[in-house]
């Protein structure tokens, strides 16, 4: 990700239905990860923005100094039942980690989309080689490997 402006910030949601609202065309619901260049240095930030999502205190990790122009790679881990972490990671010149953490309980709703926000009005913010990938939960994996070896085993008999 990239601010092309000193004062842009970027949103990314998870557990979100993707629903616009507001003049800015800002998502609506789910649980939001956010990063700003707005006033010159930040950490990664989690707040949810829907009803039925209840996070823990959010522990956040130092300010980065944010400079237009500034390239920095992001990891967010949503393991849907519990922990979430947002890894905001400036790359060139000097190298810079921060990380916010916390725990999420009381989802009831979970959507399954993911989006993607930054601010209005000429502002922008510049993302390339964006990768979204799921993990099975470990009893589905489990079954998987139970299932190969039935078959590999069926296949061996005839």
């Amino acid at each position: 990700m990239t601010f092309v402006s000193d004062d842009d910030f970027a949103q990314f949601l998870t557990r979100t239905d993707g629903t616009p609202y507001g003049g800015f065309g800002e998502t609506a619901n789910g649980l939001e990860f956010f990063f700003s260049a707005n006033g010159g240095a930040a950490s990664p930030g989690i707040r949810t923005k829907r009803a039925g999502i209840t996070i823990g205190a959010v522990t956040s990790g130092p300010t980065i100094n944010v400079v237009a122009g500034d390239i920095f790679d992001f990891t967010i881990i949503d393991e849907g039942t519990s922990g979430v972490s947002f890894t905001v990671t400036k790359v060139g010149g000097t190298f810079f980690t921060s990380t916010s953490t916390a725990v999420v309980t009381g989802d009831s709703v979970t959507p399954s989309l993911v989006s993607f926000h930054n601010r209005e009005g000429g502002r922008r913010m510049n993302l390339d080689n964006i990768v979204i990938s799921t993990v099975p939960e470990p009893s589905s994996s489990l079954m998987a490997l139970g299932s190969l070896g039935l078959l590999f085993r069926r296949k061996r008999r005839a």
